[in-house]
């Protein structure tokens, strides 16, 4: 697709920063340390009652789980930043490692749109959204008379944040997704943006608030999936008027790759001496190619429209000769 291509990606990767690569580089340093402490103190042991009997369940230990994932009680203690700093604990590899997949894949056909700093907020915005909506379900309870005190962490909430925002973008687009990882199915985002609606709302009530208080539960945040999809939606929502458009926020800026470039002079700068082309045609072309590039900066990708985006493709082929 054509925003999949290196020209029009300026902020993935390359040298301008890239709120992407550094959230996952992020994530990826607060597992390791957060698997030091662990290693070091061992985990805490926390006895519940479920369907299955009286099980042991192990948990980070207590300098993690009181300071730094998300509890009722470290709020109360004032420890605000835990609303974000749950979202750097996961609790193994394989749930960090599907949080890293989705923000990754989803995150690199978004950043070049939106640009990093509204990727960023979108991210936190999710992050601290999800927490609340996580607090307001799970404020403390007791499984069949045995009180405990829930704690959340992960960044799934944040991954969904910025899921929904891109279904809500692009909700006809065809896409493909890796079913299991492994067997491909192409659907449009819109479908997607449906599916975890239902199953987050179904998860919250029949496992995450019944299964909650029955011993039931199957462990997943549904209530801190819901808020970040909700945050996803609604920040969409707010990027796409008029008013958010025209804010202060600065918005990445889309770089002109060589083959665009013309000198002052009027004339056209190319890599290679034996570039051949109509002056006029290639003026006319350059101005309109400036207009949509314009746009871009403006309003993002997602504005142009499939006619701009076809041209877009056509001068490039054209003008690359």
């Amino acid at each position: 697709m054509l925003y999949d291509r290196p020209y029009m990606r300026p902020t993935a990767f390359r040298g301008d920063f890239s709120f992407l690569k550094a959230i996952l580089v992020t994530l990826v340093a607060a597992f390791v340390i957060q698997s030091l402490v662990v290693g070091f103190l061992g985990r805490d042991i926390f006895r519940v009652i479920t369907k299955g009997g009286l099980d042991n369940i192990e948990l980070i230990p207590e300098v993690l789980r009181g300071n730094f994932s998300l509890t009722m009680d470290a709020l109360k203690e004032g420890k605000v930043w835990t609303l974000a700093t749950y979202a750097f604990l996961h609790a193994d590899v394989m749930h960090l490692l599907f949080n890293m997949l989705a923000i990754f894949f989803i995150g690199r056909a978004l950043e070049p749109t939106i640009g990093s700093r509204k990727l960023c907020i979108l991210y936190f915005a999710s992050t601290v959204a999800g927490g609340i909506f996580w607090l307001i379900v799970n404020q403390g309870d007791s499984i069949k008379g045995i009180s405990y005190a829930p704690h959340l962490l992960g960044a799934s909430a944040a991954a969904m944040g910025i899921l929904a925002y891109f279904c809500a973008q692009r909700p006809n687009e065809n896409i493909t997704l890796l079913l299991f990882f492994v067997l491909p199915c192409n659907l449009k985002p819109k479908w997607v943006l449906w599916g975890i609606l239902g199953i987050s709302t179904y998860g919250l009530f029949f496992s995450e608030i019944y299964g909650g208080r029955t011993g039931g539960s199957d462990g997943i945040a549904h209530s801190a999936h819901l808020g970040g999809i909700i945050t996803g939606l609604l920040y969409y929502k707010m990027s796409v008027s008029a008013a958010f458009s025209h804010s202060s926020i600065p918005s990445i800026r889309v770089k002109r790759p060589a083959w665009m470039k013309v000198s002052s002079s009027g004339k056209k700068t190319t890599a290679s001496s034996n570039y051949t082309v109509n002056f006029s045609s290639r003026e006319s072309i350059q101005e309109e190619v400036d207009r949509i590039l314009d746009k871009i900066n403006d309003e993002g990708f997602g504005a142009l429209t499939e006619e701009e985006k076809k041209t877009l493709d056509r001068a490039k082929h054209i003008l690359n000769k």
